[in-house]
Parts: structure tokens; C-alpha cells; sequence
């Protein structure tokens, strides 16, 4: 049986498979299906019906779909949806309808007609008319109303939009809470004579654009009062392309106003009560795209200059990116360093260092991140170069010798840079002059950074060294007389070692082998105290030893039971041969590379002692008479060897 491979079918999350026997007319049957079905943020039931063609699945026939959830209304509140409509060979057509609320309620119901009613208050969002081959026909109107007691109180939004396969048509009029919009298009969907907005209560005309064959000629409006008129295409460029009215052209209309001094122009309602109708389309335009076969969106066309880029530009451009990455790696890497924060508080040369990287930011990386967001919009073909660099500098371009405070900054090979034509070729040599400006300060800030935090790691370096040193002195100055007397020798060569280290670091040369050996050092000196503890509790530890191999046994001749010790020749090898030949490693040839495994062989020859009083020792003891080698000891407690001298 074959598969549904069509993309939307997959959106859809729904996979038909068609039996279609012998009959390969069979396929060619519409087909219902009644379910769950979820279009992108919508989960609902749905009721349609599909055909199966070449193992595609197309709908074809009535649409509907809706949720609502009167338990969660009850409760808190409901997010309700219904759409209908009609499908033709996978393509919306006929007439369609879309409703979405946000409904809340009193749970307060009445009895009529043997229904319960229950009222409820929220928003809610319509929009219907008709499809004709994926594309809005005909009149299109969009509501938002405020619901209260499940009336309409209020009418928040309202768009109406004829048009013809898609191209918009004659007048049409926008509404919100306190303003109307009303305007015209050519039969071909260019905007055309005055767009005028009105206010809503005393039918002023408070802004209004001028359009000519799509051209935005001036736009004008009052405020407090006062009137204000902005030319935005008072010339026709030589060059001019058919675009949608969409944020592109928002964003070139911004920059033209903002370099003829009138920013303020695109701040006024015409152009929100605009975004506000493309954003009411572009959500049904979402449910469309997951359906079917559709383009449905408010196609206001308007005319605008071209300038295309050739390969030669292009290619430029490329490259200009490519440094800017670079460049934005660089300074935000930098200005962002909190150890170059601290640093440039106390070097002046960093200070100036990091002043020039801020300067270089300013002047060229944040313009240049402009071009590269223009480029990603699309809009570069849509200005001139003239209005490209005017409105990344607005004050003029940068000069290569930049200031900031008392300070001055010239970038290496400056003279050699042209600052001078509106092209973008100027432009590949501002990116390169600043990549290779920021490329040298980094260089020389990095050996900066490298030194300072080669200082920092001294310093932490030598207060973890002497922090360890005293508490190693203060732990063997608080060991007990009678551990002294026994093992004194021993602490006191761990100390003496330690303070000679500490003496062989310092009048080492600043320099990584330093730091090595200051790293090496740490670890060291924890391994000291660990060897300084188990040394000094080892008179403890032969006294539990010594228990241990106790035993009580008869004596006849005195008529008593008395304790005796047992497995004497491993206890004498303990404690005449092993433990001596630890403490003498320990007071004569301690280092750091021996102070781990000296460490482990007291506790592991304290352990082992433990263990062998449990165990069956006859051949352990035979083997022991006699024997002074502590390595051979070693060897048959099954201890690991201290290593090489």
C-alpha cells in the first residue's frame, strides 16, 4: 500500500493509506475523514474529505475544523477556534470563515427553550470571504470585537479588502479603536492617490500618504495641532522595482525619512495600523500554508528604486561579511573581558588599548552590522549607495585617525586606505582597515592578558603554597611530645623539605617553568600534610596493632590465663623492619615524587596489619624468619614498592 509523502500532508501529522485493490480508479474517490488534527499552534476535530492521487493525498471538498472546551471556560477561561471552508483539488476556494476567542465566564446560566445559556465576556477575532485558486477573491473582512455578556461592546479592529486573484482592489478601509484608514489601489495592486487617516470621533484627517502609480510621495500628519510634511520620493529614481508593502519597505521608508531629518514620520498610526492588517493576514496566512496550496496575504504593492549589486559588488560584500565576523568577534570578545574590565583600571596601555577597540566598534563594527542586516532583509538593492552610507553614517564617514577623550588611534598602513567614493568598495576597505586595526590591538592586548594572568596564577599559586606550609607547621607543632619523641625526626624533615621548596621556587626566574613547578608544588604540599598526619598518628596505630595480635592463652605453670602475642614474626617485621624503613625514607630522601607512594605505604602496611591477624599466616611466617630486607617485607604483605630512589 503506498504512503502519503505530500509535505503538508506530514504537517497535517496524518498518513491515509489507500486500499485501492485491483481498481486504479478507486484512488481518484474523495474519501472522509472525521479526527484529531493539529495546524501548527491549533489542536482540534476536523471533519474533510481527500482524495488520493498518485499516493498524494489532496484535499478536495468541505473544510471544518473548531475546539472548544466548556469544562476549562467553567473554570478559568477558553481559547476557542472554528474554521469552515472549501478545498478544490488541494487549493482553499469558495467561501471560508475563521473564528478564534478568548472567552471567560461567570458560570452563571439560564433555561431557554430547553437550552442552557451562559454568558461570557473576551475577544474575539473573525475573518471570512472567499478563495479562488489559493488566493484571496473578492471582499475580505477581518473583525476583532470585545465580547461582554455575550454581546458585542465593542469593535477593536476592522479590516475591508476586495480583491481580484490575489491583487488588492480599489478602496479599502482599516479600522481600529481610534482611528480609520481609508485608501485606493491601481487595478494591477499599486497603491495609489491618498491613504488618509482618521480619527475615529471627530473625523479629522490626521495623517495621510500621498501615492502616485505606487510611489510614496509625502507623507503628512498633525500633531498637537501642528502640521508636518515629509518628501520621501520627491524625485522618481532612473531604477525602480514593484515591491510588497511589507517590513522591507517599512525599513527604507524609516531610513529615507531619517536622512531627510524626519524620523518621526513612521511613528506616527498609519504605519502601525498597517502592521496591525498584515499580522491579522499573516495568521491566517499560516493556517493556510499548512492546509494546502496557498498565498494569502494583504499584496499592497508599491514602487521603490533599484540599484542591484553586479558580481563585482557582490563578491565585495562577501568579503566585507566575512571581516565584519571577524571584527565583531574581536570586540565583543574584548569589551566584554572582565579580566581586561579589571585589567585597564591599573595599565594605562591596556586602558588606552581597550579605549581604541571601543572607539573602532563605534565607528565601523556597529555601522557595518547594519549593512549585514540589510543584506540578510533585502533591502541593499533597495537603496542607493549614497542613502546605504548616509544612513550607516549619518555624521559622515569615519576618519582613519580616531578620537575618543584625550586619546588618538591610527590603525597600522593607514595611508594606504581610501576613504572617498559611495561604493562598496569603499566599504571592503573600511571593513579591512578596521579588521586589520583590531587584528594588531588584539595581538598586543593578548600578551597583556597572557602576562596579567600569568601574575594572578603567581599569586594564587604562592597563597595556596604558604597557606599549606602553615598548616602543615601548625599540625606538627600540635602533635603531642610522645609522638614527637618517636617520629620527630620524620615531621620534622617533612617541614624542613617543605620549607626548602618553597626557598628553590622563589629564587626561580618568572617564567612557565615556575609555574609548573608552582602547580607541581600545590599538589605537593597537600600530599605533605596527608604524609605529616599518617606519620604522627602512627603511635596510635602500632597500639591498636599490638592489641590486635594479642591472644589470650593458658599458662600452666602460673594457673592462669594470660594475653600473649601471637604471629610474632609478622609483627616484628612490622615493626623492625617496615615501619623503620618508611620513617628512614621520610627522614633522609623525601621529595615530591615520592611523597604519594610513602603516604600510601603507611596506611596500606597499616591496613594490610589488620588483615594478616584474620588470615592463615604458617607459610607467611616461615617465610619471614629471619628476614632484614624491608623490600622483601614489602613484597610478601603484598605491598606496592616505594619505586626508585
Amino acid at each position: 500500500m503506498p504512503r502519503c509523502t505530500k509535505s503538508h500532508v506530514q504537517r497535517l501529522s496524518i498518513c491515509f493509506l489507500t486500499l485501492i485493490g485491483t481498481y486504479s480508479g478507486f484512488s481518484q474517490l474523495r474519501q472522509p475523514y472525521s479526527g484529531p488534527l493539529q495546524l501548527g499552534a491549533y489542536q482540534g476535530n476536523a471533519n474533510y474529505t481527500y482524495k488520493v492521487i498518485e499516493g498524494d493525498t489532496v484535499l478536495d471538498g468541505t473544510f471544518q475544523m473548531k475546539r472548544s472546551n466548556l469544562e476549562a471556560l467553567l473554570q478559568k477561561s477558553d481559547s476557542s477556534f472554528s474554521i469552515s471552508g472549501n478545498f478544490s483539488n488541494d487549493y482553499p476556494s469558495g467561501n471560508w470563515r475563521f473564528q478564534f476567542g478568548e472567552f471567560k465566564s461567570d458560570s452563571t446560566t439560564q433555561v431557554v427553550d430547553f437550552q442552557y445559556k451562559l454568558n461570557v465576556d473576551g475577544v474575539q477575532n473573525e475573518a471570512f470571504g472567499a478563495m479562488s485558486q489559493g488566493r484571496p477573491d473578492g471582499v475580505w473582512q477581518f473583525r476583532t470585537n470585545h465580547i461582554k455578556n455575550s454581546e458585542i461592546e465593542q469593535t477593536l479592529f476592522h479590516s475591508s479588502i476586495e480583491f481580484d486573484q490575489g491583487v488588492p482592489q480599489k478602496s479599502f478601509q482599516i479600522q481600529n479603536s481610534s482611528s480609520t484608514l481609508v485608501g485606493r489601489f491601481l487595478r494591477d495592486g499599486l497603491a495609489h492617490d491618498e491613504w488618509t487617516l482618521y480619527d475615529i470621533d471627530d473625523l479629522d484627517a490626521i495623517e495621510s500618504w500621498q501615492f502616485d502609480d505606487g510611489w510614496l510621495k509625502t507623507i503628512s500628519f498633525t500633531e498637537n495641532g501642528s502640521a508636518t510634511s515629509a518628501v520621501l520620493y520627491a524625485d522618481t529614481p532612473e531604477q525602480s522595482t514593484v515591491i510588497t508593502m511589507d517590513s522591507r519597505y517599512f525599513q527604507i521608508l524609516g531610513l529615507k525619512a531619517s536622512l531627510n531629518g524626519n524620523a518621526q514620520v513612521l511613528e506616527q498610526h498609519m504605519n502601525a495600523l498597517l502592521k496591525q492588517n498584515a499580522e491579522q493576514y499573516e495568521k491566517i496566512n499560516a493556517i493556510f500554508t499548512e492546509l494546502g496550496e496557498a498565498s494569502f496575504y494583504p499584496d499592497f504593492k508599491v514602487r521603490v528604486g533599484h540599484y542591484p549589486l553586479d558580481s563585482l559588488a557582490m563578491q565585495q560584500l562577501a568579503e566585507i561579511r566575512d571581516l565584519h565576523t571577524q571584527s565583531k568577534k574581536i570586540t565583543d570578545g574584548y569589551l566584554n573581558n572582565t579580566q581586561l574590565s579589571i585589567l585597564k583600571l591599573s595599565d594605562a596601555r591596556a586602558n588606552y588599548l581597550y579605549g581604541a577597540i571601543a572607539a573602532i566598534a563605534e565607528k565601523y563594527v556597529q555601522p557595518f552590522d547594519a549593512l549585514v542586516a540589510y543584506s540578510d532583509n533585502g533591502i541593499l538593492p533597495l537603496l542607493s549607495r549614497s542613502e546605504l552610507i548616509n544612513s550607516l553614517w549619518a555624521n559622515g564617514l569615519p576618519n582613519k585617525e580616531l578620537q575618543w577623550d584625550d586619546a588618538t588611534y591610527t590603525g597600522p598602513n593607514a595611508a594606504q586606505y581610501r576613504f572617498e567614493l559611495a561604493d562598496m568598495a569603499t566599504l571592503l576597505q573600511m571593513a579591512t582597515y578596521a579588521n586589520g586595526s583590531l587584528q594588531a590591538i588584539a595581538l598586543e592586548l593578548n600578551e597583556k592578558l597572557i602576562q596579567d594572568k600569568r601574575q594572578q596564577e603567581y599569586l594564587n599559586i604562592e597563597e595556596q603554597l604558604i597557606q599549606k606550609r602553615n598548616a602543615l607547621r601548625q599540625f606538627v607543632d600540635s602533635v603531642a611530645n610522645s609522638e614527637r619523641n618517636a617520629y620527630g625526626p620524620a615531621l620534622n624533615n617533612i617541614i624542613v623539605f617543605a620549607d626548602e621548596r618553597l626557598g628553590t621556587y622563589s629564587n626561580m626566574a618568572e617564567g612557565s617553568d615556575k609555574l609548573d613547578m608552582g602547580r607541581t608544588m600545590v599538589s605537593c604540599f597537600d600530599t605533605l600534610n596527608g604524609l605529616a598526619k599518617a606519620v604522627a598518628i602512627q603511635t596510635e596505630r602500632n597500639q591498636e596493632i599490638e592489641t590486635t595480635y594479642l591472644d589470650a592463652i593458658w599458662n600452666p605453670f602460673m594457673a592462669t590465663i594470660m594475653n600473649e602475642e601471637v604471629k610474632k614474626r609478622i609483627t616484628n617485621a612490622y615493626r623492625r623492619v617496615l615501619l623503620p624503613y618508611l620513617v628512614q625514607k621520610t627522614t633522609t630522601e623525601l621529595r615530591c615524587e615520592n611523597a604519594q607512594a610513602l603516604l600510601t605505604a603507611y596506611d596500606a602496611a597499616y591496613e594490610r596489619m589488620l588483615q594478616l591477624r584474620e588470615e592463615e599466616t604458617q607459610k607467611l611466617e616461615r617465610k619471614l624468619k629471619r628476614e632484614q630486607d624491608p623490600l622483601v617485607v614489602m613484597q610478601l604483605f603484598n605491598l606496592e614498592p616505594l619505586g626508585e630512589n
